[in-house]
């Protein structure tokens, strides 16, 4: 199953990283959003696999806003441009481009590839920590469907520490059952930096798309895939804070004052 996974879809939840009002709307933001701010790494060594945890709660849409567009490709490589729009900030206005080699991770192909980020000037010539990686239809259907990963830094070194968090939000869109089971699996080598996917532990073909989350700058990824499944990211959305919430902060301004006030 060919799934986009660009499709701009409304975020009803974001990062606590990502909050920059006062110290009153944090605390609102921490308990609303606590499922992502404490999603583990992903540095399971072995033996064997250890399947992805099914995100309890579970959003019932896919996170965040797409942030790519295709501007050219060839069997070769391909560019992609930058669209900031409705994204939250430092995903948003970052312009110029993000350069791939070798195959694009779209969902019936296999090959190796590749991501540069350098050309997001806005952020130092880095993906953001907390961007979404989406993780789409892998599981048996298709025969053996797995690929491997691997992220580097500023200086070309490869990232030793899992720069992966657990998933946030799984999602399908063949009606298929969201559990656990159908959760695909996973191996991490600190050694050589490398993630192995893989969906030989899924019967059938629930095509179930499953959100992860960067916890690391990147500035270069490389990848091998098999067919019929596919990888993507996209940005938390800019949420304006409602207006009783700003209500909320103020009354707590103010009863601050009242406080020192008496104090006084």
């Amino acid at each position: 199953m060919n799934i986009d996974l660009k499709k701009p879809l409304s975020l009803t939840r974001t990062f606590l990283k990502t909050t920059t009002s006062g110290a009153a709307l944090v605390a609102i933001s921490f308990l609303a959003f606590q499922p992502q701010a404490f999603a583990a790494a992903l540095e399971y060594a072995g033996p064997g696999f250890e399947q992805l945890t099914f995100p309890v709660p579970n959003p019932t849409t896919r996170l965040g806003v797409a942030y790519t567009n295709t501007s050219d490709s060839s069997p070769n490589g391909f560019t992609e441009t930058w669209d900031g729009t409705n994204a939250a900030a430092p995903w948003s206005g970052v312009g110029t481009e993000i350069v791939g080699t070798g195959i694009r991770p779209t969902s019936e192909n296999s090959g190796s590839g590749g991501y540069d980020f350098s050309g997001l000037t806005n952020n130092g010539g880095q993906l953001p920590s907390g961007t979404f990686f989406n993780l789409s239809d892998l599981d048996a259907g298709s025969g053996a469907e797995s690929f491997t990963i691997r992220a580097f830094d500023l200086l070309g070194d490869v990232l030793t520490d899992g720069w992966l968090d657990d998933a946030v939000s799984a999602t399908t869109g063949q009606g298929s059952v969201l559990s656990q089971t159908n959760m695909p699996q996973y191996v991490w080598d600190s050694g050589s930096g490398t993630y192995t996917f893989d969906g030989s532990n899924i019967p059938g073909n629930p095509a179930i798309l499953v959100q992860l989350i960067t916890n690391q700058q990147i500035a270069t990824i490389e990848y091998t895939k098999t067919d019929f499944h596919a990888f993507a990211f996209m940005a938390p959305a800019e949420v304006p804070v409602p207006a009783a919430a700003w209500l909320f902060g103020s009354g707590l301004l103010g009863l601050a004052g009242i406080a020192k006030r008496k104090k006084a």
